[in-house]
């Protein structure tokens, strides 16, 4: 893909309302090799804890990188406007829950809420940490794997971060290549010192 194609491409998904053919036009581009099925979770398939915030989840892809890291692409539909700013601990809770059960070690996701013209593109991911002879499992922090996008909203930060791995169309990107793309306080830090 050459550069301008891949900017217009960004431009015309991120500084958009969702859509879901979009996302995934856009999406096959940057995740190169993954596969692409959908599958959905809603209703009483959405853990209970969850279905007061969560109206549904869809699992479009899953790719696994060049380090076997397994990966999903999901588009979760929020049951209230209100939920795309204020809910993100609970977000990231729903889809830690869904990676166990799936035992995928990540999933960039589309948080989508009803009527909203915003939307959130977020990477959250599950690290091991060995404790002794125990393994533990935590959660990256949300608030550093998200950008908000969507009319009305900028898409600069999203566009320089992503324009590389997009631009590489002989490769999905590695989960370590996602985590950089997606630190936004590497960007703002070379921001400031310059």
């Amino acid at each position: 893909m050459i550069e301008s194609s891949a900017r217009d491409l960004i431009d015309e998904i991120f500084t958009n309302e969702f859509r879901r053919d979009g996302f995934i036009k856009f999406t096959n581009k940057l995740l190169y090799s993954a596969s692409f099925h959908s599958v959905t979770m809603d209703g009483d398939d959405i853990p209970k804890i969850f279905q007061e915030h969560i109206h549904s989840l869809e699992c479009l892809a899953s790719y696994k990188d060049s380090n076997n890291k397994e990966i999903d692409l999901l588009i979760v539909k929020l049951l209230k406007d209100t939920a795309l700013d204020r809910a993100r601990t609970t977000q990231r809770n729903f889809i830690a829950q869904y990676l166990e059960a799936a035992s995928k070690n990540a999933a960039l996701v589309a948080f989508v809420s009803p009527d909203a013209s915003h939307w959130r593109f977020s990477l959250i991911k599950v690290e091991a940490k060995i404790i002794g002879i125990e393994v533990e499992k935590t959660l990256t922090p949300a608030k550093r794997w998200s950008f908000l996008v969507g009319k009305n909203e900028g898409c600069h930060t999203v566009k320089s971060q992503l324009i590389d791995i997009l631009l590489d169309n002989t490769r999905a990107p590695s989960l370590d290549e996602l985590e950089q793309a997606f630190d936004i306080e590497t960007v703002s830090k070379e921001f400031f010192d310059k």
